[in-house]
């Protein structure tokens, strides 16, 4: 696929159910996309973010923990929304890390971690199609 047409992609989506239950995607981020994200984290309210998240996780049937804060999601000013935590055990999508000269010229992926259940996964997915709502406003 020539990733250079698209503004972000979802790659490898799996869901295996069984013994060990193993549900897992990863997304790539264009730079562009990237550019764009830097100018929406200008003025993103991180605060509003993290109950917007909280939100979508109580949509979708998931519970969060109650009477605690949890922060569902980890920005970084080069990339914009690095993580993604959804309730389970360390479930999440996390920044692929290669280095800060690359990311500029390649973009960025976000790869799983600990997706156990098919709601866990579609629940991060719902979580990072918001992001990327609120990041093309600046394309």
């Amino acid at each position: 696929m020539n990733q250079e047409l698209h503004f972000w992609t979802v790659e490898d989506w799996v869901n295996r159910v069984g013994d060990q239950n193993y549900n897992a995607f990863s997304i790539w981020a264009s730079p562009k996309f990237m550019k764009a994200a830097k100018e929406a984290m200008v003025e993103m309210d991180e605060g509003k973010a993290q109950v917007r998240a909280r939100v979508i996780i109580r949509e979708s049937g998931r519970r969060d923990f109650p009477g605690e804060f949890h922060h569902w999601l980890k920005f970084r000013p080069e990339v914009g929304l690095a993580h993604i935590a959804v309730p389970g055990n360390a479930c999440g999508l996390d920044l692929y890390f290669e280095s800060e000269a690359l990311y500029e010229q390649n973009g960025f992926t976000l790869l799983p971690h600990n997706i156990d259940t098919p709601g866990q996964q579609s629940t991060l997915f719902a979580i990072w199609l918001w992001w990327a709502k609120c990041v093309e406003a600046y394309v």
